[in-house]
């Protein structure tokens, strides 16, 4: 028998554990405990970012298996899984269509006055991964030119990320947080680097907080016009940075019901491949999108408005930020958040 405890925050996967007799133990996002772990004598755990998947979690349970429902797993310790042999598994690329998409929105707001100038710009996007080169993809579809920066990437246009700063106009950050290794992205926006960035940019942060110099944004904020999703400490996060940014959103640019899919799927099919489990996991069938014409940005813009209500979300989170108990709110309103479908279709990659 299989024992599981999985976020409830995850669509579909208890229907599909259920389908299969496994026995499910179920936890709001983050609140699971080693003794929680140790009671159910749980085997797979099943988790989101907001879960750290490490050694005081772990410690004397029976799980050999980890998987987050999210992109990044900054919040595992890797080391301690492999020092355990404890299988991991994140869902990278699974909601890499709904940041491209929130992007794409955001920089149309940012330009809804004059699209003219909008025509006229250069975007730089650092980290040419599965999000990245959607949203080069869809700028590309938009007529908008771009240069890329991704000293991991072998492909035309990539170019020093100090030269990418001085020449774009709109700059989008799509890279894992890391510390270690040849290209760490640690505070990788530092104080020299915003400050060679052109007066009157546009920087859309959708990755890691902590990638950026928060402090330095701020110092900043009379010469650049910033739009921020993903912050450092969350859910204790800068009410300044909120204050100042064109767009401040609670960490959900990925947090479309399609991208919940895509990672409830890849998570069964790692199942399936690991332990055999039979997981059915075909049910995930997405109608075709309607086709949009991505050089009317004002039809795009209200388009994609209505769909998902972004600017109504940053509205909701500059005027809640100064009241107490603020961490409380950003982790309900991102739990809550409303399940919306995807507008827009990527054909350059599967996820």
């Amino acid at each position: 028998m299989n024992i599981f405890s999985i976020d409830t925050n995850i669509p579909l996967l208890k229907e599909i554990l259920l389908e299969n007799n496994k026995t499910i133990y179920t936890f709001d996002s983050g609140q699971i405990t080693n003794e929680n772990l140790i009671n159910t004598n749980t085997e797979f755990l099943i988790a989101r970012s907001t879960l750290k998947v490490n050694k005081t979690l772990l410690e004397n349970t029976n799980v050999k298996f980890v998987a987050t429902a999210t992109t990044g797993m900054e919040h595992f310790d890797i080391d301690y899984l492999n020092e355990k042999s404890i299988k991991y598994f994140g869902a990278i690329g699974a909601n890499s269509n709904s940041v491209a998409e929130y992007i794409i929105l955001t920089i149309l707001f940012a330009f809804r006055h004059n699209y003219d100038d909008l025509r006229d710009k250069k975007v730089g996007i650092i980290g040419y991964g599965n999000i990245g080169s959607k949203v080069a993809y869809y700028l590309n579809e938009m007529g908008i030119n771009y240069i890329i920066c991704d000293p991991f990437k072998d492909i035309k246009h990539n170019y020093d990320i100090n030269f990418l700063l001085k020449d774009c106009d709109i700059i989008t950050l799509h890279i894992p947080l890391t510390t270690t290794g040849q290209h760490p992205t640690f505070n990788l926006l530092n104080k020299e680097r915003i400050k060679i960035i052109k007066d009157n940019a546009l920087l859309i942060n959708s990755s890691r907080g902590n990638v950026c110099d928060e402090k330095e944004l701020i110092n900043n904020s009379n010469r650049l016009r910033y739009i921020i999703d993903t912050w450092s400490d969350e859910p204790n996060i800068n009410n300044k940075l909120v204050d100042t940014a064109l767009i401040s959103t609670p960490h959900i640019a990925g947090h479309s019901y399609n991208g919940k899919l895509n990672a409830t799927k890849m998570i069964c099919e790692e199942l399936n491949k690991l332990y055999n489990m039979k997981l059915n996991c075909n049910i995930f069938i997405q109608e075709e999108k309607n086709k949009i014409d991505m050089k009317n940005y004002k039809t795009l813009f209200e388009t994609l408005s209505k769909n998902r209500k972004i600017i109504d979300t940053s509205n909701s989170i500059k005027t809640n930020i100064h009241k107490n108990n603020f961490d409380i709110y950003f982790n309900n309103f991102r739990k809550n958040y409303p399940n919306y479908l995807e507008t827009l279709t990527c054909h350059c990659y599967k996820n």
